[in-house]
C-alpha cells in the first residue's frame, strides 16, 4: 500500500524528487536496480548536487553489472560530498 502511493506520488508530480529518490530506494531494495536507475537519474538532472543519490546510483549501476558506469557514479559522489 505504501509502496503504491509512493508510484502515484511520482507520476502525479514528477517533480517532487524526494519521492521519486524514495521510489528508486524501494526498487533497489526489491532487487530491481533498472527501475531504479531511472529513478536516480530522475532525481539528478533536476538536482545534480545531491551526492548521496550518485550513490545509491552507483549501487544500482553495479548491482546490474554496469562496472565502469558505478564507478563514474561514485565517483561523482565523492567529489561532490568533499564540496557540501
Amino acid at each position: 500500500m505504501f509502496f503504491i502511493s509512493y508510484q502515484k506520488t511520482v507520476q502525479l508530480n514528477a517533480n517532487l524528487i524526494f519521492f521519486q529518490g524514495a521510489l528508486g530506494d524501494i526498487w533497489l531494495d526489491q532487487g530491481q536496480p533498472e527501475k531504479a536507475i531511472a529513478c536516480y537519474q530522475q532525481v539528478l538532472q533536476k538536482s545534480p548536487e545531491l551526492w548521496e543519490v550518485h550513490h545509491k546510483l552507483g549501487d544500482a549501476l553495479w548491482q546490474q553489472g554496469e562496472v565502469e558506469a558505478a564507478v563514474e557514479a561514485y565517483q561523482q559522489a565523492a567529489e561532490l560530498s568533499r564540496i557540501s
